[in-house]
């Protein structure tokens, strides 16, 4: 690290509070304090204003963590990171209200530390620098992606938001002059794979459109872990629609691979739905259609076996995502294990023993890493079709 950052550590039972202090500096980072008890987090927070804080959720004396993280946030603006076991629900409720930056679970290993603080300083710097953008209570004008441009590129053609616009439903369906107004606020913008686009809970983040590549939207659990609600795939407004509401963001938006998105600024959205108030019809049927289409995939995953709810998953996959191999009638995905198991909502250790079953079967071949090709999807419909 450049320079190490300060972490306010928050724990009140001294063994641990000891082993996660020689963890940090192991690690290379400060510990500015350690600290017991809710009190002192708010007063050390504010003394000496580190760059992070973590915060046992059960701590000594009348202050828990979960109000004093509130503290920290609302007041000093500062990231927090919760260290809990499993709580009961109603505690982790209250802890998500304070928008934390991440959980990290008791017992953890060090990998589990250093990765949660490392997300959590990113988001927060990331956020900083989204919210200079803007003034105060404005929605985000931009985000913050690896390049912006006002053209893209499809094969050797460029084009511009406009035109990029005019193939997307119901954009397509408006007059030119409006549609070329939204247009010139709208710019592309280049993400890396794992790059964040949006966050949950981040207050009135703009929309997108997707261009390129592909965009997992994520829902944090109550112990902390993220879950793959949507895949999104070029020319998917989902991530558009779900900005709409004057409600913080609901889910994180992250690129699973290197890929494009049209930024739509939201103000500039709003203007264009007072001009043209069908378009919430339309939005709403859009999203109808949405549900509809997420039912069917949470049928899928009610299944026991798991092997049934790996083929419902990988089947759904294939109208947006497959890609064909000429005449072959297989259809190439592109997603690893790990990204599988999340939607089935298993381990991935699990996913790999039971797709290298679904290979010996012919139904699936795994021979390029983060590739999945289907060889036989009439084979993966009849496991949970039956």
């Amino acid at each position: 690290m450049e320079q190490s950052k300060k972490v306010l550590v928050v724990e009140d039972e001294a063994i641990v509070a000891m082993d996660i202090e020689a963890s940090l500096r192991e690690l290379g980072y400060q510990v500015t304090d350690v600290v017991d008890t809710g009190e002192g987090a708010m007063k050390k927070a504010d003394e000496n204003r580190p760059d992070l804080v973590l915060m046992d959720i059960k701590l000594k004396g009348e202050t828990d963590g979960i109000t004093a993280a509130g503290y920290v946030r609302d007041k000093l603006k500062l990231p927090v990171v919760f260290l809990t076991s499993f709580g009961d629900e109603a505690t982790l409720r209250r802890a998500k209200v304070t928008l934390p930056y991440g959980y990290i679970l008791k017992p953890y290993e060090q990998i589990d530390l250093r990765t949660a603080i490392e997300l959590a300083l990113h988001r927060h710097e990331s956020e900083g620098i989204r919210q200079n953008g803007a003034g105060k209570g404005a929605a985000r004008s931009v985000p913050i992606g690896r390049n912006k441009t006002e053209e893209m590129v499809f094969g050797t053609d460029k084009t511009t938001p406009f035109q990029f616009l005019k193939k997307i439903e119901p954009f397509n369906q408006l007059p030119e002059r409006d549609l070329s107004q939204l247009a010139n606020s709208c710019s592309f913008y280049s993400f890396e794979s794992g790059d964040s686009i949006a966050y949950e809970g981040e207050e009135d983040a703009s929309g997108f459109i997707v261009a390129q590549g592909r965009i997992a939207m994520l829902k944090s659990s109550l112990s902390g872990k993220e879950l793959i609600v949507e895949l999104l795939p070029p020319g998917d407004i989902f991530g558009l629609l779900v900005a709409l509401e004057s409600m913080p963001y609901p889910l994180t938006a992250r690129a699973q691979i290197p890929s494009k998105v049209l930024w739509v600024p939201k103000s500039n959205l709003h203007m264009l739905l007072e001009d043209h108030p069908e378009l919430y019809r339309q939005f709403t049927q859009h999203m109808s259609t949405r549900l509809r289409s997420s039912h069917d995939i949470s049928r899928g995953l009610a299944y026991d076996r798991v092997e049934v709810r790996i083929a419902a998953t990988l089947t759904n996959l294939v109208p947006k995502f497959a890609r064909t191999n000429g005449n072959e009638q297989s259809y190439a995905i592109d997603i690893t294990r790990q990204e599988l198991a999340d939607l089935t909502g298993t381990s991935p250790e699990t996913a790999i023993r039971i797709t290298k079953a679904m290979e010996r079967e012919g139904l699936l071949d795994l021979s390029r890493p983060c590739l999945i090709r289907i060889l036989n999807l009439d084979g993966l419909k009849e496991l949970f079709e039956d």
